[in-house]
């Protein structure tokens, strides 16, 4: 059945008519030969790995450097964090999937409102989980000349193998600039170390709520997550985004919807 599935993978792979590879510069081409190397080393298929490096659907996102790709404010009010509305959903969310979030819990030792803060500050609850194609933000970013250009070629290496094992169609997934996905927006690396296929259908999903809840329950608890210890806790969600705006806005929004009956006036 597993074979029979990725024939009809690397079929549409092949056959797909996509963008023409016009779209990549010509740095692709000088690069190529090498990347393939590595991501065969990795241990991927190697006619898999052919047929996507030479995919007409990959493509160079030049307006990545033309717009603000920054990390956005969590913490600023316009994001949304003090809004009744984002609020009360957080708190429907607590309160729906409670038994999943109980079982991370007893599990990780993750409180609930910061699994669901965490949900709601990265994709609005699921709402906003990116609309660039994965392998090509990575794939933009190795071809970039930039700091960010080697951490990307790992990153790739580490997608294309998730999709080899997982036998997924790589320009099926959607997500962030930086190449992360899922309801709780992890990079690859991430879900090769840290994801956990919690609903037993033998498939890491970090699109499915219970894969992505555990998944995130166990990268906090791997990074120091102790519920007694506030510092720590703050350590593991800086370890999640490194950045000090997105674990002030985590905090905040976890006590908000722990404590629903405190909101702002904001709508």
């Amino acid at each position: 059945m597993k074979k029979t599935a990725f024939i009809l993978i690397l079929a549409f792979l092949f056959f797909y008519p996509g963008k023409v590879l016009g779209d990549l510069p010509e740095s692709f081409q000088r690069k190529k030969p090498e990347l393939l190397r590595k991501i065969m080393q990795a241990g991927v298929n190697e006619k898999f790995a052919r047929i996507i490096l030479s995919d007409k659907r990959l493509t160079y996102y030049a307006d990545f450097f033309r717009s603000n790709n920054g990390i956005a404010r969590q913490s600023d009010p316009t994001h949304g964090i003090f809004k009744r509305d984002s609020i009360k959903k957080g708190s429907q969310v607590m309160k729906a999937k409670e038994n999943t979030l109980n079982k991370v819990y007893e599990r990780y030792g993750v409180q609930n409102e910061y699994l669901v803060s965490i949900y709601w500050v990265e994709t609005r609850l699921g709402a906003n989980v990116g609309k660039h194609q994965v392998i090509n933000s990575l794939l933009t970013w190795v071809l970039s000349n930039t700091k960010r250009a080697d951490w990307a070629e790992k990153e790739l290496i580490t997608f294309i193998k998730i999709c080899d094992e997982q036998k997924l169609d790589p320009f099926s997934i959607r997500g962030s600039w930086a190449g992360a996905f899922g309801q709780t927006q992890f990079i690859p690396s991430s879900y090769m170390n840290f994801a956990v296929d919690d609903n037993g259908d033998g498939k890491i999903d970090l699109f499915n709520f219970e894969d992505a809840m555990f998944s995130t329950g166990n990268y906090l608890y791997c990074h120091g997550w102790d519920k007694n210890d506030l510092n720590k806790i703050k350590k593991a969600i800086y370890a999640y985004n490194h950045d000090v705006g997105y674990v002030n806005a985590v905090m905040i929004f976890a006590s908000f919807i722990k404590y629903p009956c405190f909101v702002s006036k904001g709508d």
